[in-house]
């Protein structure tokens, strides 16, 4: 129960704080980062666990957003959370491919295996030799029961002599 307080309260100061600062990248980040770390404690119960996924989810999408506004030059979220924001400078692929990895996870979590699909799709036009595109597409696959999609991903790493870590091959 105690537990349960001391996240209630921080979530509140971050929704107040998100109130006053709605196009600060680096508070949405926080956000976000403080709706992963409560759902890993195991505390929501499933209807609070399915209202903090979808909240995670926006607040990561708003991030992505972002990143691909930079990438267009039109007017998106601020770097900081004093009265003189200016725009981020460009996000790096390493921090994209974080964003999308975080985001493939909560739609996996949300059942969502389509969007997990996406981000995965997303991770590997991003890096075509690299684990991370690969296990994501397999995850989605896999949560969907669609085995033939697993055969395949399976058969396209071996084809494209893709290293998978010992992680990945949990």
């Amino acid at each position: 129960v105690e537990l349960r307080s001391e996240y209630s309260q921080r979530i509140s100061r971050m929704e107040k704080l998100y109130r006053q600062h709605p196009a600060s990248a680096q508070i949405i980040e926080e956000y976000a980062d403080l709706d992963e770390e409560y759902l890993q404690s195991g505390i929501p119960d499933s209807s609070e666990r399915g209202e903090r996924l979808a909240h995670c989810r926006s607040m990561l999408e708003k991030l992505l957003n972002y990143i691909g506004w930079q990438e267009t030059g039109s007017r998106g979220l601020s770097s900081s959370v004093n009265g003189k924001e200016k725009p981020l400078k460009k996000k790096t692929q390493t921090e994209t491919m974080r964003l999308l990895k975080r985001l493939g996870n909560i739609c996996l979590q949300q059942g969502d295996t389509r969007a997990a699909e996406a981000a995965g799709q997303r991770l590997l036009a991003m890096d075509p030799s690299g684990e991370d595109g690969y296990m994501m597409i397999l995850r989605a696959k896999a949560a969907a029961q669609d085995d033939r999609g697993v055969k395949k991903i399976i058969s396209n790493v071996q084809k494209s002599g893709i290293y998978l870590s010992p992680a990945a091959r949990e």
